[in-house]
């Protein structure tokens, strides 16, 4: 094709080409968001279905036909009551250490462990705060991990739109998901606040405070506990409405940064806005489209999207001269690695080929390391990566990583395995009472590989269902046994023997009982 020609049938993109693909774009990370938000409705979901069961509990357990004063409301725990609430604190600073809640929170829950005289109302006020906390703390990984994944997929398109619209490509810079990490955790915002702090400094307090003035008027007005149960649900629904703004105008700023950061690495110098144009469209869009800027005077909300939430604008290439890929990144790159790309190639296959530098040294370097150790239960290096910054993952792959290191648990078992396992303990077992009356609230990394088995210590693993069994209906029970760590008790049974913390109901270990014979 003469030259002339060629350039003429990319200036013709302009219109149709680059609006199709970059509208496209946008779809995919929208597509994102919305997947985002069917999980938070079932997170709140969740936690308002806990916070009623809760209420309901409370009041079976204190009120007289569903009503209660706010004096007898205040008044304190007796013995029984105070100890087993605090079974359930315990649990609380189990999991929140597990997951790396709030340090805050875990510390004001170790203060409130450590207390002997709890009203009755505080102690639901303690339950409904919980719920929030573990609410809020999973909300801020969520959000933080879906910006990461869209300003890292919308620079790789950028670019990878741009390649494929001239046929041609050049080496470009990798992005290091711990650089990235650091930059989204940046304030943009005029008051100097980022997506964490209005998580915790913001919507969190907000919430606890209009949960706490709920339940307390509620209490003095003597209320049944379905309409306070449906208040409190109204003040969640409010703080979900409050979440996903959130999240569209942090994805929807850090989106339009990335595409930035995409048209600068590809030489871009010009860029046009393109609005979707229906009966939706905001008359700001309607008025900025087709304007086109210096890539220089790139601002998001003022010469580039978002103009305001929910925007649906899109910023696309813009080229109105004898544009070649000669005056994009590929001419100044020091290598001068120029490379061709054929006009139907898929995203992921370009993306295999192109962006397999995009890992920090030192994340190859501790994946490695765990390569060393899991060997062919090793994930893939972006399966690894995406772990390392996911605070709920990460914290099970070390533990079941250091479980394989130590021969605790057979090499055979997969890391699927043993999240698998892990969910089945706590559906089945978490909460549970034992024989004895010991509310069962975590169990150990230890317990886990129990469970499963080792090949290497000639352990064989035992099935779940066997464990509340022996908990609930043991042939005898060992002596309680003070040790270093805390306190254990053996309930003994013909399958398999298990040991609990009969002081924190957390789950030590299990092994069969043809194994630990002689112990009593």
């Amino acid at each position: 094709m003469p030259k002339n020609e060629k350039i003429e049938k990319l200036l013709k993109r302009n219109g149709e080409y680059w609006s199709g693909r970059f509208l496209y774009l946008e779809k995919v990370q929208s597509n994102k968001n919305i997947e985002y938000f069917h999980n938070l409705e079932k997170q709140y979901n969740e936690a308002v279905q806990t916070v009623t069961n809760d209420i309901n509990n409370w009041y079976m357990r204190f009120a007289e036909n569903n009503k209660i004063t706010f004096t007898e409301a205040k008044r304190l725990l007796n013995a029984k009551e105070l100890k087993e609430f605090k079974w359930t604190v315990e649990e609380y600073i189990q999991k929140g250490k597990e997951n790396a809640l709030n340090k805050q929170w875990v510390k004001q829950l170790e203060n409130v462990s450590a207390r002997v005289h709890i009203n009755r109302l505080e102690s639901l006020r303690i339950q409904m705060q919980n719920q929030v906390e573990v609410l809020m703390g999973n909300e801020l990984d969520d959000i933080s991990n879906l910006i990461t994944d869209i300003y890292q997929d919308t620079y790789y398109r950028s670019i990878f739109e741009i390649q494929k619209g001239f046929g041609v490509g050049s080496s470009f810079a990798k992005l290091d998901t711990k650089l990235i990490e650091n930059y989204i955790h940046k304030p943009w915002t005029p008051d100097g606040k980022n997506f964490s702090e209005r998580i915790w400094g913001t919507h969190r307090p907000q919430l606890v405070r209009e949960l706490e003035t709920t339940l307390t008027q509620s209490v003095i007005r003597g209320e049944q506990p379905k309409k306070i149960a449906a208040k409190i649900a109204k003040r969640f629904e409010v703080k979900k409405h409050q979440a996903e703004n959130l999240v569209l105008t942090e994805t929807a700023f850090f989106k339009s940064k990335s595409t930035l950061d995409g048209f600068r690495e590809m030489g871009v110098k010009e860029y046009q806005n393109d609005a979707t144009l229906d009966n939706k469209t905001s008359d700001i869009c309607q008025h900025i489209d087709g304007t086109h800027f210096l890539v220089s005077e790139y601002k998001p909300g003022i010469t580039a999207p978002p103009f305001h939430n929910r925007c649906r604008t899109v910023a696309i290439p813009y080229f109105n001269d004898e544009f070649t890929v000669n005056e994009t990144r590929a001419a100044r790159d020091k290598d001068g690695d120029i490379y061709s790309v054929p006009g139907d190639i898929k995203y992921a296959e370009w993306k295999n080929k192109y962006v397999e530098d995009s890992i920090s040294d030192n994340d190859r370097k501790l994946f490695n390391k765990y390569v060393t150790i899991l060997g062919l239960n090793a994930p893939t290096i972006d399966e690894f990566v995406k772990m390392r910054y996911n605070k709920k993952e990460w914290g099970q792959f070390t533990s079941y990583s250091s479980s394989i290191k130590s021969g605790e648990l057979s090499p055979l078992a997969t890391f699927e395995l043993y999240k698998s396992i892990s969910k089945k303990i706590d559906d089945n077992l978490i909460g549970t009472i034992t024989s004895n009356g010991i509310k069962i609230t975590d169990k150990s990394k230890h317990f886990i590989s129990r469970v499963i088995g080792s090949v290497e210590q000639r352990r064989n693993g035992v099935n779940v269902k066997d464990v509340l069994d022996v908990l609930q209906n043991p042939a005898r029970l060992g002596d309680i046994r003070k040790l270093k760590n805390g306190k254990s008790q053996r309930f003994i049974g013909d399958l398999l023997t298990a040991t609990v913390n009969p002081d924190t109901g957390v789950l030590i270990q299990v092994n069969p009982t043809t194994r630990r014979k002689g112990f009593k």
